[in-house]
């Protein structure tokens, strides 16, 4: 739950931060009610239906730029690996960073540090499945057990605060500067 707890608020302050996201979704909401067009490769697809994609894509943009935990939970090796020429032997203690995986140019792209939520239309990643490009809640048997219900608590909480406050997330940026 103090997990939860934290990534409510650092979402907020992202979403907010980020000027040229904030400006698109409003843009896609506010025609998404008027003109069903198609805007996602999906021939059956339109504005409506991409707008709750595009917040999906939010979350998972703000777990990489701002992991819940940059270190994950040492880990041991099952058995003797290779991982990038360096040789780990077996119950050998592994600890995951991610704060330095979701900010590695080799891995995204070179406008790492710029919040872009676009950049996973093309990936198909998933922030509870085993991608180590972005695992906020960890892999195997060290996974977060209560990811699920973190992620929903997220979820439903950032998408009645959008709802309410649509407005204040739109002036919110020039208040942060």
């Amino acid at each position: 739950m103090s997990s939860t707890i934290i990534v409510i608020p650092t979402v907020i302050v992202t979403l907010c931060d980020a000027s040229k996201a904030r400006q698109k979704r409003q843009e896609w909401s506010e025609t998404s009610t008027r003109t069903p067009s198609r805007t996602h490769p999906s021939e059956t697809s339109t504005k409506l239906d991409y707008v709750p994609v595009l917040g999906a894509l939010d979350l998972q943009e703000s777990f990489r730029l701002h992991p819940i935990a940059p270190l994950l939970a040492p880990a041991s090796a099952a058995r003797t690996l290779l991982l990038k020429d360096i040789g780990y032997k077996k119950k050998s203690r592994i600890i995951v960073n991610t704060w330095a995986i979701g900010h590695d140019q080799n891995v995204w792209s070179n406008n790492v540090e710029e919040f872009y939520p676009e950049r996973f239309m093309k990936r198909d990643t998933d922030v509870l499945g085993p991608d180590f490009e972005l695992s906020p809640f960890g892999s195997g048997r060290v996974k977060c057990s209560g990811a699920q219900s973190g992620l929903t608590t997220v979820r439903l909480v950032l998408a009645e605060l959008r709802h309410c406050f649509k407005g204040y997330l739109m002036s919110c940026h020039s208040k942060l500067n």
